[in-house]
């Protein structure tokens, strides 16, 4: 197999939990019980009510999902994969970005957008590059993350803070066709990225899937949370590791047996050294998403199956507080600034609504 052919396959298998969306939905693979560990407590006492937030007409979507968003202030920001869009105070922008290669607004394969002043940056995977946008929709300062060695590298996400700081999170892969995962910090007018974390240099089994999740802190700092583990990693805004906790006994639901089977034909077409380190978990990896409210609490998106999730609130240590929901949500659900966004689709709108947990009581 050569190295394109590797890279290209490597790339289908390293998109962490949202590759076992590409399998049909099997008949009865969904339970609201998980099969280990236990779910924070629903309590909706802890929440306030959702509210609609955007409404985004249909002629100003373009084809496929949405795959990521972002809030700051009353600024609503909103990825497809080839535009975005910004929602304030309910008036929704023109689609930003376009298609065409070459273009001043070219965006290639956006696939995550995190609000920075003035604007916003996205992951455009399909040039392995970041790139900063303005509210006006123009293309600005971007920072590129291709690999300078090995068969190359697959850009997963980003995190941002309010003073132009940014973590990147990017898988190398190297002639082998092995790699790690890495986290890089720095600023889009940096000429280099300082390394500040990686994934287990001999990868276990399913380390691939093992994607590092970030969120930035409103106090300042960052917090990360490895997607196949229930590890609350604190960084503060210029040192390395601050603190590095548990959530005990984190929820964690079994893969149906219908995608067992299809990935195994997936991983014939890999070279036998790279089938451990890309095998399935036994389970869905549990964390799709994290952020940090203002009071410093801890929302996880759980991956509670193929497509459905629950968002659990946890202390700065891990300590469960609640869930936002009863049963598992099987409409899209982002988190952002502290909290849930679902995605509901019609004919002639999508419109995105928004849960936030309530202040703590004093």
């Amino acid at each position: 197999m050569n190295a394109r052919r590797l890279l290209a396959l490597l790339g289908v298998t390293l998109l962490g939990g949202s590759a076992f969306a590409w399998w049909p939905r099997a008949a009865g693979s969904e339970s609201d019980v998980p099969a280990e560990g236990v779910l924070a407590p629903y309590h909706p006492a802890l929440l306030g009510a959702w509210e609609e937030v955007a409404r985004i007409p249909a002629q100003r979507l373009g084809t496929g999902a949405i795959l990521d968003l972002d809030e700051r202030g009353d600024t609503l920001y909103v990825l497809q994969r080839d535009r975005w869009m910004r929602i304030a105070a309910g008036e929704v922008s023109d689609p930003f970005g376009s298609p065409v290669k070459g273009s001043p607004q070219w965006l290639g394969s956006g696939t995550a957008i995190r609000a920075v002043p003035g604007g916003a940056v996205i992951i455009d995977r399909g040039r392995g590059v970041v790139t900063q946008w303005a509210d006006d929709g123009s293309r600005g300062l971007e920072h590129d993350f291709r690999a300078r060695k090995g068969l190359g590298s697959l850009l997963e996400g980003v995190a941002a803070s309010a003073e132009g700081v940014m973590l990147v999170s990017t898988r190398q892969v190297l002639d082998g066709g092995d790699g790690e995962w890495i986290v890089l910090r720095g600023r889009l007018e940096s000429a280099t990225f300082d390394t500040i974390y990686r994934g287990a240099k001999d990868p276990p089994e399913a380390e691939a899937h093992n994607t590092p999740r970030m969120a930035a802190v409103p106090s300042g700092g960052f917090l990360l949370m490895p997607a196949l583990e229930w590890r609350l990693i604190s960084l503060a805004a210029a040192t390395d590791v601050m603190t590095d906790v548990r959530r005990q006994g984190g929820p964690r639901w079994t893969v149906p047996d219908s995608i067992v089977r299809g990935y195994a034909r997936l991983m014939e077409r890999l070279p036998p050294a790279q089938r451990v380190v890309h095998a399935l978990p036994r389970t869905f990896p549990p964390v799709r998403g994290v952020s940090v409210d203002a009071f410093g609490r801890v929302l996880v998106l759980v991956a509670a199956g193929v497509s459905a999730t629950h968002v659990e609130l946890l202390t700065a240590g891990g300590t469960p507080i609640g869930r936002l929901w009863d049963a598992p949500e099987a409409r899209t659900v982002f988190i952002a600034n502290g909290a849930a966004f679902r995605i509901e689709e019609s004919d002639d709108y999508t419109t995105v609504e928004r849960l936030r947990p309530l202040p703590p009581r004093e």
